[in-house]
Parts: C-alpha cells; sequence; structure tokens
C-alpha cells in the first residue's frame, strides 16, 4: 500500500463523542460543494480508532494548507465574514435540538415505523452536515493556521516578550462569555434576588418564591444539558441547579453579577491596551479579532450540538437500538445510511455484527468523496503500520506544549479521557485529558492545573483555563499517555513544561 502524505488533525476520547453523526458530517469537507464554497477541499479524511481514543487526520498536508490558507487570508481581508456567520450561528443554536424534539419525542417515538424513523435520521444529519459545512471550517481549520502566523509575526517583532502568555492575552474572547460563565452569571442574579428578599434557608424548589421559581425552571430548560457533553449519559436535574443556588445563597458576601462583569471589563481594557501598544498592521489585527471570534464560533458549535445530544443519544439511539437488538455504543459506527437500510430490513446478521464490533475496537475509517470504507482486522493494522502512525513513548519524563495560561504549580496527575471521570479530582490535583468539553467545568474548576493533548489557543480548556485564571498547557499531543494517576510533575505554564517528579 502506497504511504499517503497525511497531516494529523484532531484526536477524540473514543466512548466521549459519538461518531454518528459528527464523524460522517464531516465527509462534506471531501465533496465539490466544500471546493465551490470554499475554493478547497480535502483528498480524504481518516479516523484511526484504537482502543481509548481516536485520531483524525487528514489527506493531504497540501490540501490541508492550502484549505486553512484560503480561511486565514479570508479573516485577514474580510473582516465581516466572521460577524455574519456568528450571527448565523446564534440564530441556530436550538436547530438541532428543536429538529429532534419534534421529530423523536419521546412519548412518541415508540409508535414510528422503523422506515419513518429511518427517514427523520436521514434528514438529521443532512441538517446537522449544512450546519457544519457553515460553522466549522472556519474554526476546524482557520484557527490553528491564524494562530500560527500571528505568532510567528510576535516571534518575530517582538523576541523579548513571552509570546504564548502574550497571545494568549490578546486574543482572549473577553467580550464572547462561555456558556459555563454565562449559566454561573444566570444563577448569580437568582442568588442576590433571594439575598435582597432575606430568603436564607430553602429546603426545596416549592418553598422558593414564585418569580424565582420561574427563573430555575428557565434556567434548568436552557442549561441542563451542559453536563452532557457529546456522550456523558448525564443530564442534570433541577434539583441540582436549586442545591448550587442555595449554596450561593449562604456565601457572605456574595459577589455580584455587576462585579464579575467588572471584573471581565477590567481584563478587556489590559487586553486591548496590551494590544494597542503592539502596532500591528491592519491584516494582523485583523488576526487577533478573528481568533477571538473564532473562540467563540467553537463555542456556539459546542452548544447546538449538546443541547441535541441527550435526546439524540438517550432517546433516538436508544430506540434504534433496542429494535435492531445491539448495543447502544455500536449504533455509532454506522453511518446514517447503514442505518436506515437496517431499519428497514430490521435485522442485523451475526456476521455484520462481528463486524460492527471490530469498528468499534480497532479500526480505520477512509472518507473520500463524500463516501466512507472502513478498514477492519489486518488491513486496518497494515494500513496503521505504513503510514508510520504507531506512537513511542516509553521513557519521556519531560514534555512541551503551548501556554494557553500562566502559572507554575506542582500536584498529582489525574487523567481523565472522559467528563465521567472527574469526581476524581481533588483540589489542587493536575487535570489532564485530551479535550475538554463543557462538562468537565467542575472538574476543572478543582483543578490546580490543566493540561491537554489537542486544540490552540481558541480551544475550550484554553478559555475556560483563562476564565477560572487557571495554568494551563495545551497541545502536548501524548500528555494523556505519558503520564499515569497519581504521578507527581510540575507544570511550567510560564514555558509551557510538564515535568515527572516522581
Amino acid at each position: 500500500m502506497k504511504k499517503l502524505s497525511l497531516h494529523g488533525w484532531r484526536a477524540r476520547p473514543k466512548n466521549n463523542i459519538a461518531v454518528y453523526p459528527s464523524v460522517y458530517t464531516m465527509a462534506y469537507a471531501t465533496s465539490l460543494d466544500c471546493l465551490k464554497a470554499y475554493g478547497a477541499k480535502l483528498k480524504s479524511i481518516i479516523y484511526i480508532i484504537g482502543q481509548d481514543d481516536m485520531e483524525i487526520l487528514t489527506e493531504s498536508k497540501a490540501d490541508y494548507y492550502k484549505f486553512s490558507s484560503l480561511l486565514t487570508n479570508k479573516f485577514k481581508k474580510q473582516p465581516k465574514y466572521l460577524d455574519e456567520l456568528i450571527k448565523w450561528s446564534e440564530s441556530k443554536i436550538n436547530l438541532l435540538y428543536d429538529f429532534i424534539n419534534k421529530n423523536f419525542n419521546e412519548n412518541t417515538i415508540k409508535q414510528l415505523s422503523n422506515k419513518e424513523i429511518a427517514s427523520r435520521c436521514l434528514k438529521y444529519t443532512k441538517i446537522y452536515l449544512a450546519y457544519h459545512f457553515k460553522n466549522t471550517p472556519a474554526w476546524w481549520m482557520g484557527a490553528l493556521e491564524a494562530e500560527k502566523e500571528l505568532k510567528n509575526y510576535l516571534i518575530f517583532n517582538h523576541p523579548d516578550r513571552n509570546i504564548d502568555d502574550l497571545l494568549s492575552t490578546i486574543i482572549s474572547p473577553l467580550e464572547y462569555p462561555s456558556e459555563n460563565f454565562q449559566e454561573e452569571l444566570s444563577l448569580l442574579n437568582m442568588a442576590i434576588k433571594l439575598k435582597k428578599m432575606e430568603c436564607h434557608n430553602l429546603r426545596s424548589i416549592k418553598n422558593l418564591p414564585q418569580n424565582i421559581k420561574n427563573d430555575l425552571h428557565k434556567h434548568f430548560s436552557t442549561y441542563n444539558s451542559l453536563s452532557f457533553g457529546y456522550n456523558t449519559g448525564l443530564v442534570r436535574q433541577e434539583d441540582y441547579f436549586f442545591k448550587r443556588l442555595n449554596q450561593m445563597v449562604k456565601k457572605n458576601p456574595i459577589n455580584s453579577k455587576t462585579d464579575k462583569l467588572k471584573e471581565i471589563e477590567i481584563k478587556k481594557t489590559k487586553r486591548d491596551v496590551l494590544t494597542a501598544g503592539l502596532h500591528l498592521p491592519r491584516d494582523t489585527k485583523n488576526l487577533v479579532f478573528a481568533l477571538r471570534k473564532l473562540a467563540y464560533l467553537q463555542e456556539l458549535k459546542k452548544t447546538t450540538q449538546t443541547r441535541s445530544h441527550p435526546l439524540l443519544q438517550l432517546v433516538v439511539k436508544k430506540e434504534i437500538a433496542r429494535r435492531l437488538k445491539i448495543e447502544v455504543k455500536y449504533l455509532d459506527y454506522l453511518s446514517e445510511i447503514e442505518i436506515g437500510r437496517l431499519l428497514k430490513l430490521n435485522h442485523i446478521t451475526p456476521k455484520f455484527k462481528k463486524e460492527l464490533k471490530q469498528r468499534g475496537s480497532s479500526a480505520v475509517l477512509i472518507i473520500r468523496n463524500m463516501k466512507s470504507t472502513w478498514l477492519i482486522g489486518e488491513k486496518a493494522k497494515d494500513f496503521i503500520k505504513n503510514n508510520g502512525l504507531t506512537l513511542n513513548i516509553k521513557g519521556i519524563k519531560e514534555i512541551t506544549g503551548q501556554a494557553a495560561s500562566k502559572g507554575l504549580v506542582r500536584g498529582h496527575v489525574k487523567i481523565c479521557l472522559f467528563s465521567q471521570e472527574i469526581n476524581k479530582i481533588k483540589k489542587g490535583d493536575i487535570l489532564v485529558t485530551n479535550m475538554t468539553t463543557p462538562d468537565f467545568v467542575p472538574g476543572m474548576r478543582l483543578a490546580a492545573a490543566i493540561i491537554t493533548d489537542e486544540g490552540g489557543i481558541t480551544s475550550h480548556a484554553a478559555i475556560v483555563a483563562r476564565e477560572l485564571n487557571k495554568p494551563c498547557i495545551i497541545g502536548t499531543k501524548i500528555a494523556s499517555k505519558v503520564f499515569h494517576d497519581g504521578d507527581l510533575v510540575e507544570v511550567d505554564a510560564n514555558k509551557g513544561t510538564i515535568k515527572k517528579l516522581s
């Protein structure tokens, strides 16, 4: 087999990221429609599915850089492009949730025929694909190239500065608060109202004043899927938010919403003064603004997806798996076409069940020209070997990454590939993970520092770490494989290094 020109793109913790439909809807990047819309396309997207994670690569390197460079140039020359994209993405925030809620209501889904479920799954995937096609390329491919170009400019023109610290400060998206921050402000607003009413010892939701009860229900409806992330299976109930509200009310003094917003404004002023003092050329300054907006675009996409995921994973997939008599997790290795075909047949052969298990344990998925091909068994092993995709980390005790939020701390490592594992994090531990999503935030609050395998300066981990003022190093590629639970490490987020001490 000819060795391909591959570019390492992303890695994902396998059991925490639903393959269907997100993986299959990335197929658009290999389509002629993509070439027409963006001026470039990829030859193929390749997913290496291992025991714990899923590595995502693109073919070829030249095509990837052409795609990302075209987007970066657009950021520099057409700054309104991202403003319009943000406005569009904000208008679609409940797009996926609304479709599933209307078409797969948990009270009526059991009455739908297999054919009707297949038809609606296909429609959902098309809507999902169309959303990704417009929202995702800008930050999925353009952000890292824009970050690289901006960083190179700063290195050349400000060699005496701490570049990672400078970069993370000037591109902080402070005008675009994360969903977690907005959720905290919403609860804080209720707590302040209760303080003014002198409501201190509330035993249950029914004891709340009616206006606060209404606010809490609205809060629950908006934020209950935050803990679910991509595929945790955890949906917060209204009582969870009530308990947090009660804890806020008992605090004395309580930080007001105004205080928190004032703190953001102070940071924003310092950021803007620092940026102005760099005297950046117009195109470079546009890259700074673009990276702020790209971080928010990524956050919008996560919110749009995760709001729909509880219904998708716990209602739709569960019902399809019940009808096909397979475990829910194996649905993630089926395309919407395969799901439709199997539903219409109402049967899975033993041979295909065996193949599904192989897809989920160790396989290669190649998407080319909008069509997917699976390699399993020896074919998958040969592909990985021939393309030099095996990893040797033996004996490594110190690694480097990009400092996203500065600081120097020591602590014991806790590996959390899935947000379901964050309960093992105690105050002062070092959170090491592949990537973070909104459902990781409770663990991030306790951790002394945050380390990720992947991501750039606009990643979720970088944004939240700066909000929390926690040392953070991103893009290490191998931290979750080199370190183990209990390792004592020194995290120097001023230099971007993590060193194993014992």
